[in-house]
């Protein structure tokens, strides 16, 4: 398959897709090159991307998946430099090349199933700013899992996850590493592996649904956690579902977020919360189906970028709602509705609005011609303390025209209303673009 667009801001997005399969031998190639000129001067970038996937079918049971993708990203950035220092004239040239691959093997006897995977992943990251950076990064990890019927009804999964990341900064502005620098880093390191348990049980035929489990997560930098979560849903009938969820949700600060880059920190501490949710469903019909759900979040922590520096939060409560519908009122239309709403007791809470909501349809007036149109706004959405509480919305409009069953055209009309936003600092989002191009399948 073969996809290809061309748009605003000489923009070029393209993607070339292959898939066989002989016998119990499987494979997938994909190549993809995306360019575009950046919405100012000398905000150009390019990205070039390959990814092939090999399987093999050892017997009805067990199958080998090997996989690998490698990009290279090259691109300019004027306006970093001047979050800074405003009358900055510099221009950051960026040269990054990331890979991972990966070897798994699964299984499946029906009343059991379960994978071994183990992957590899890198980066090697060249800015000049005008100076030099470089870095360099790795993770390897391994993930375990069986599952089973311990008995009737019920599901269970045992569990492990291991990981270890490692990199260092040889070069920053320029000059290499040297012992007490706090530009650069010689390599650093750490592991983390959590086992876990999960399980699942019908009761009453299906109206009543449990689930719970439990991890372990241990790490050579952080202290070790139990990360317990339980859950339940309900169907008592005339298209009825209540669901439950109590869950601990914690997360270790990344290798990126403790060592890489300007915004590194390596004072940060874990994430941690718990999340309290409950849920109401109905199915009237195909003309509406709809849920409301309301949640809690409690906890501390929680790591975000302000002022270009990762930082925790300290303690927060979180609370809102959100409320879904669907609506299939014709065979030809289907329509999507849905809106949140957050009050938060942190001022400066990055990337959660207030309020948002959505308005999506899709229609084939005729079996060649698919129109689908959405309206997003966002109002309250915090960016940093001397950018304004951006409100905005967002009118966006696809057209697909399918000319035979081998070739389509279509094209996209992003932002019409031409909004002005800005989502991260110092960045403000385009304003009306427009894409169209092609899609040849064979």
């Amino acid at each position: 398959m073969l996809t290809s667009q061309y748009g605003s801001y000489n923009t070029w997005l393209s993607s070339l897709t292959n898939t066989t399969r002989f016998g119990g031998f499987s494979s997938l190639v994909s190549l993809s090159y995306n360019r575009t000129d950046g919405t100012q001067k000398n905000f150009d970038f390019r990205q070039a991307e390959g990814y092939i996937k090999l399987s093999y079918d050892i017997s009805s049971r067990w199958k080998a998946t090997a996989d690998y993708t490698l990009m290279n990203l090259r691109g300019n950035d004027p306006i970093y430099p001047k979050l800074t220092d405003p009358a900055s004239t510099d221009i950051y040239h960026q040269d990054i090349t990331r890979g991972e691959g990966s070897l798994t093997f699964s299984h499946n006897y029906g009343s059991t199933s379960g994978a071994a995977r183990i992957y590899y992943s890198y980066g090697n990251h060249f800015v000049d700013d005008p100076r030099h950076f470089h870095s360099l990064d790795d993770r390897l990890g391994v993930i375990v899992y069986e599952s089973f019927r311990p008995w009737r009804d019920a599901g269970m999964t045992v569990g492990f996850d291991f990981d270890t990341y490692s990199g260092r900064i040889p070069v920053s502005g320029g000059k290499e590493h040297q012992e007490g620098s706090l530009t650069t880093i010689s390599r650093k390191s750490i592991t983390e592996y959590s086992p876990y348990l999960t399980l699942s049980q019908q009761l009453f035929k299906g109206i009543l649904n449990l689930n719970g489990g439990l991890r372990l997560a241990n790490s050579d930098k952080f202290h070790t956690q139990w990360v317990p979560q339980f859950g339940f849903s309900v169907n008592p009938g005339r298209g009825f579902t209540v669901k439950g969820n109590l869950a601990m949700g914690y997360r270790n600060p990344s290798f990126r977020e403790l060592y890489l880059y300007r915004f590194a920190n390596q004072d940060l501490e874990p994430e941690k919360m718990m999340n309290y949710e409950v849920s109401v469903g109905k199915y009237f019909s195909r003309y509406l189906q709809t849920e409301l759900t309301g949640y809690i979040s409690r906890g501390a922590n929680m790591i975000q970028t302000i002022d270009q520096k990762n930082q925790n939060t300290g303690k927060f409560t979180n609370k809102g709602i959100e409320v879904s519908m669907k609506s299939h009122p014709i065979n030809e239309l289907h329509v999507y509705f849905t809106y949140s709403f957050l009050h938060t007791s942190l001022n400066n809470l990055t990337g959660a609005p207030r309020q948002q909501y959505y308005i999506g349809l899709d229609y084939q007036p005729i079996d060649q011609l698919e129109i689908g149109a959405d309206l997003k706004g966002v109002e309250g959405l915090y960016v940093a303390d001397d950018v304004a509480m951006q409100n905005y919305a967002l009118l966006n409009l696809k057209l697909t025209y399918n000319i035979c069953r081998y070739i389509s055209i279509f094209a996209r009309i992003e932002n019409i209303t031409n909004a002005r936003y800005t989502i991260n600092r110092g960045y403000p989002m385009p304003g009306t673009t427009v894409l169209g191009g092609f899609r040849l399948t064979i």
